[in-house]
């Protein structure tokens, strides 16, 4: 069984300058990142055979431009059984830029690194697995541009005497909806309350209020600390905190914000006016970037 091959968007013979035509895509795709468009299917066939779904992407061609490759149809191809230890096989469509074609190859986990085209998906190949049903076919995910803002939560507090001391006993604050989040791409949370305070005073001890994010119910990022000089009690402060991060695998999360301090009781929306959270997309992690 022969792998999946197709024409580049631009590659019609007698019908364009394929490097014009490219100039154009790229011209046109300012802004969105080269990737899959539209994510392939990939189905487990009788055998070894394995079918991939439609798809489309837009792939960097290595010459300043960019070019669309897609297939409008399912195609099969045929998989290699396991050997004496699991592997992780990457499919990825190799580029013809002058050709104006593109193959899809396998290849071993890695190997794919460098190579003019775009991925298509990963099996995971367990150690002697003889039918493709045994493999786990993940498809790679599309490679959308920026989306900007994904969640923004507001909670106004009206608890004036909390007294957690500790993360895991903090109330979460602006719980976000499940999130669908991809590797790669680089999500800032935003956390900002105006009116923070210690309601008592310890005399001479310094006082402390701590908020750290969370993510499924789990310490997410660094701590951050305000400080409340001694005889102190009802100083009004604003709190402000974001961290930026890249996740190095899809998934979906759950987000909040936990404050505590290490004298209580506090408050963390003194003049009731909101405790607000923002989750923002910004789009694949690009060179030059820190998340630092």
């Amino acid at each position: 069984m022969t792998m999946p091959t197709g024409l580049l968007a631009w590659g019609q013979a007698g019908s364009y300058d394929a490097i014009v035509d490219r100039g154009v895509i790229t011209a046109l795709a300012q802004g969105r990142p080269s990737g899959l468009i539209s994510p392939p299917t990939l189905v487990a066939q009788a055998g070894l055979a394995i079918q991939v779904g439609a798809w489309s992407a837009l792939v960097d061609c290595g010459d300043g431009t960019r070019a669309v490759a897609a297939t409008r149809s399912a195609q099969t191809f045929s998989e290699t059984a396991g050997g004496s230890s699991a592997r992780t096989d990457v499919l990825f469509a190799d580029l013809n830029v002058d050709g104006g074609s593109w193959t899809a190859n396998l290849y071993a986990s890695g190997a794919e690194a460098g190579r003019t085209g775009v991925t298509l998906g990963t099996i995971l190949v367990p150690a002697n697995a003889s039918t493709a049903s045994a493999m786990t076919l993940t498809p790679a995910a599309a490679m959308l541009p920026a989306q900007g803002v994904i969640s923004y939560q507001r909670e106004i507090d009206t608890n004036h005497s909390r007294t957690p001391n500790q993360f895991s006993t903090a109330h979460k604050f602006c719980t976000s909806p499940s999130l669908a989040l991809q590797a790669g791409r680089l999500y800032r949370l935003l956390f900002q309350t105006n009116a923070t305070s210690m309601n008592t005073s310890q005399g001479s001890s310094d006082q402390a209020m701590t908020m750290q994010f969370d993510m499924d119910s789990s310490a997410f990022g660094p701590t951050h600390l305000q400080r409340y000089p001694p005889n102190t009690q009802g100083l009004s402060q604003a709190m402000h905190a974001e961290w930026p991060f890249v996740l190095s695998a899809p998934g979906t999360h759950t987000f909040a914000v936990r404050v505590w301090a290490n004298q209580g009781p506090f408050d963390v929306d003194r003049n009731e006016v909101g405790v607000w959270m923002t989750i923002t997309d910004h789009g694949p992690l690009q060179a030059g970037w820190s998340t630092t």
